[in-house]
């Protein structure tokens, strides 16, 4: 249960950097190319 518990909220926590950082990554990137 606790393997169980651990692998969701790692997988959650994967889904929201992969959600977070995507925008806060491309920016910068794009007001220095614009």
């Amino acid at each position: 249960m606790r393997h169980s518990l651990a692998r969701v909220l790692t997988g959650g926590v994967a889904a929201i950097a992969a959600g977070v950082l995507p925008p806060l990554l491309s920016p910068p990137p794009a007001v220095a190319e614009g």
